[in-house]
């Protein structure tokens, strides 16, 4: 929203991880945006992970699986 205040242009998004839900919320708000991504993960589980995902990163980092 900010970045269409300024009128900036095209905006592109980029990350590595996305969710399927994460990426329709984009569409639905801004369909104009491009969005590439690493890869798409099409379910999340009930604490909200990616299915297959990463794992949870705090986890991983602080060693506390």
């Amino acid at each position: 929203d900010k970045l269409k205040e300024f009128k900036v242009g095209q905006i592109y998004f980029l990350n590595l991880l996305s969710s399927s839900r994460g990426i329709n919320k984009i569409y639905d708000v801004h369909p104009d945006v491009k969005i590439f991504t690493g890869s798409l993960e099409p379910e999340m589980n009930e604490f909200d992970y990616l299915i297959p995902g990463v794992g949870d990163a705090g986890d991983r980092l602080y060693g506390t699986l």
